[in-house]
């Protein structure tokens, strides 16, 4: 589980809330970030405050594979933000 701080990390930033209340609660889960502080509810500038404290606590862990966009020299920033770019975060309405 020491690879998924980044991924997490990126979901604080999620466009629905339930996502990021989730995402924060893994974090916590994780050695090293049961301190962190972070509002799901928060506006956008302090979600992404939250987002980069949640990186900035981050440490690669010595054999990242290529799978979870690793490698000896870190996380594979482009192919994430590659992955990321192909989201859709088409609004959607549930009928609960």
């Amino acid at each position: 589980s020491d690879w998924m701080a980044p991924y997490l990390a990126q979901l604080l930033v999620d466009p629905y809330s339930p996502v990021r209340y989730i995402a924060f609660r893994s974090l916590r889960q994780l050695p090293g970030y049961a301190s962190l502080v972070f509002d799901f509810v928060a506006p956008l500038p302090e979600l992404e405050q939250g987002r980069r404290r949640a990186l900035a606590m981050f440490r690669l862990p010595a054999g990242l594979r290529p799978e979870l966009l690793g490698s000896a020299q870190g996380l594979d920033i482009a192919a994430f933000e590659r992955l990321l770019r192909q989201r859709n975060d088409r609004p959607m309405n549930l009928k609960e």
